[in-house]
């Protein structure tokens, strides 16, 4: 017999529900983190380690669409995992109506919509002006600006330096 799955079997407390995939044309959001993790790990039963380390290779993509730089694997699952540690333990406290539980609850709920932020944190690795002004923008509160579409003339660019260093790299195979 099939078992029916209702809103408040799933629903996560201070997230509302887990995100399956992530979309959107800004960077993820602590929120869209955090959901994606609670979906591995919960609906999917994968090890703590074994979700965060899928949810932050969810998220490089992502980045990298954006061109910019990102941490080390281990330092982005280390705040992901660290971001998971204090959902649980406020999820622990959840029935308690202290001012303190509630100012917490209040502070994490408030930065759910703030950017997951794994940039690099040499700014100046960024050779374009605009994916920079791109990553300030994201860092504001509200997030404003978005990722529209691929840029055509840095594609091609970057196409014709890939293709120079495998040419390079026969040649230099050859002489070999």
């Amino acid at each position: 017999m099939a078992t029916k799955s209702t809103r408040s079997k799933t629903d996560i407390y201070l997230l509302g529900s887990t995100i399956t995939d992530l979309t959107g044309s800004k960077l993820p959001s602590i929120g869209m983190a955090l959901g994606l993790f609670l979906h591995h790990r919960i609906e999917l039963n994968k090890a703590i380690r074994e979700s965060s380390t899928t949810t932050i290779e969810e998220i490089t993509k992502f980045w990298q669409q954006a061109r910019i730089p990102v941490q080390e694997l281990r330092n982005c699952r280390r705040k992901l995992e660290k971001l998971f540690e204090q959902w649980r333990l406020l999820k622990k406290n959840k029935n308690s109506s202290s001012l303190t539980q509630k100012s917490k609850e209040r502070e994490f709920v408030s930065k759910l919509n703030n950017i997951f932020d794994i940039a690099h944190a040499i700014l100046n690795m960024i050779k374009i002006s605009q994916d920079k002004e791109f990553l300030l923008a994201q860092r504001e509160k509200g997030r404003r600006g978005s990722m529209l579409g691929v840029d055509k003339h840095l594609e091609k660019t970057q196409k014709m330096v890939d293709f120079r260093k495998m040419a390079s790299l026969k040649r230099s195979e050859q002489m070999e």
